[in-house]
C-alpha cells in the first residue's frame, strides 16, 4: 500500500508470488495480483466543484527469470501484463532486460550496487522504449544507504514525455 505524504492513497497491490524454479544459478518467479490505483478527480456536485478520490481496478501477472553469473552479477528479464477494468489503459505490457552488479567494493567499508536496465512499455496503442539505472551507495554494517534512479526515454509516445528523470 502506497500513500502520498498528505495521506492520499496512490495504489494498493496484493502480490501472490512463487519461485517455481530455484537452482544455484537460475530462478524463475511467477506472480499475479489484483490492484487498485487511485487518483484525484474534479466533479461538479450541486453546482460546486469538488475533489474526490477515484479508484481504478487492475489485474496483473508477471514472469521473472534470473540467471546468476557470479555471486554479485545477475542478468534477467521481467514481463508484466496488466488488464484494466475501468476507464484507464486496458492492456499494459511491460518488458525489461535487466542486470545487477552488487557489492562493488569502493573501499573496505564503502560499496556500490548498480542495476542498468532497458525496458519496453505498451499501454493500449501507446508505447515507448526506455533505459534506467538504479544506484545504491552504502557503508557496510550501517543500516542506511543512499539510492538514486535515473530514467531516460529513448523513443516514446506515452505522456508525459520527459526525456530524462
Amino acid at each position: 500500500m502506497r500513500f502520498a505524504l498528505e495521506g492520499k492513497p496512490w495504489s494498493f497491490l496484493f502480490w501472490f508470488r512463487d519461485r517455481v524454479i530455484q537452482k544455484e544459478s537460475f530462478s524463475l518467479r511467477v506472480g499475479a495480483h489484483p490492484a487498485l490505483n487511485f487518483r484525484t478527480v474534479n466533479i461538479i456536485r450541486n453546482g460546486e466543484n469538488e475533489e474526490i478520490q477515484e479508484s481504478r481496478r487492475f489485474f496483473a501477472a508477471e514472469l521473472a527469470p534470473n540467471y546468476a553469473i557470479t555471486e554479485n552479477i545477475n542478468i534477467g528479464a521481467y514481463y508484466l501484463y496488466s488488464y484494466g477494468f475501468d476507464a484507464s489503459a486496458k492492456n499494459t505490457h511491460f518488458l525489461v532486460a535487466n542486470s545487477s552488479f552488487n557489492n562493488i567494493n569502493l573501499t573496505e567499508k564503502l560499496y556500490l550496487s548498480v542495476s542498468p536496465q532497458v525496458y519496453y512499455l505498451r499501454q493500449d496503442e501507446l508505447d515507448g522504449f526506455y533505459a534506467v539505472a538504479f544506484f545504491n551507495f552504502g557503508i557496510r554494517d550501517f543500516p542506511v544507504s543512499v539510492s538514486a534512479v535515473f530514467n531516460k526515454a529513448i523513443d516514446t509516445r506515452i505522456l508525459p514525455e520527459d526525456d530524462f528523470i
